[in-house]
């Protein structure tokens, strides 16, 4: 039901593969290589490629070229955009999505920023598609899978080895909610901050 509820909304069927991309739709570069990824994806006849959803989760100056750059591409039909905040709703779109793709090594002014909806998607059982050495890719372990750099031969290659291999899709996605219960709940983390200070102070 968690799966549907969403979906049934929309108009997405329960047999198609949902890549979640949730993201302010500025620097459009990355989200373009997806789009750009997919659409090599689908002219190489790929497993399962036809049952692929691109859900694109934000609104931004570059929404409107993005969606005008999917039809060029010849995947309009297999992209949604949803120009909304998607807060009151978050739960359910995650419980919707296979995958959620992040693709920047994202930096703030000072410190790197934490994606903390990769962390939110995961608990949900939604499988990371993330850059190698990036924060999220850090975050995802051994459960995410990972494009070796930004282009979209590099994301399609990875993409099309999924799509034909759904036996491990399925072993990364138990992972990714184990990995988050493991490695970042609260009151673990909690412990083991306690337990690292009492260490310090006992030494000193």
């Amino acid at each position: 039901a968690a799966r549907t509820k969403f979906r049934n909304y929309v108009g997405i069927k329960d047999n198609e593969i949902v890549v979640l991309v949730k993201s302010p739709q500025e620097g459009w570069a990355n989200i373009q290589s997806l789009l750009t990824a997919f659409s090599l994806v689908k002219k190489r006849g790929a497993v399962n490629a036809r049952n692929v959803r691109l859900l694109l989760a934000g609104d931004g100056t570059k929404a409107r070229e993005l969606k005008l750059k999917s039809f060029d591409l010849g995947i309009g039909g297999h992209t949604m955009f949803l120009h909304q905040d998607c807060e009151p709703f978050i739960n359910d779109l995650y419980c919707a999505s296979d995958l959620i793709f992040e693709p920047k090594l994202s930096r703030g002014d000072f410190l790197p920023e934490i994606p903390a909806h990769v962390l939110e998607a995961m608990a949900c059982n939604v499988v990371p598609f993330v850059l190698s050495g990036s924060i999220a890719a850090e975050m995802a372990g051994d459960s995410g899978f990972v494009f070796n750099d930004e282009s979209p031969e590099s994301i399609a290659l990875v993409l099309q080895e999924l799509l034909a291999d759904p036996v491990t899709y399925e072993m990364k996605r138990l992972a990714a909610q184990r990995r988050v219960h493991r490695e970042f709940d609260l009151n673990r983390q909690s412990a083991r901050i306690t337990e690292s200070l009492t260490a310090v102070l006992a030494a000193h």
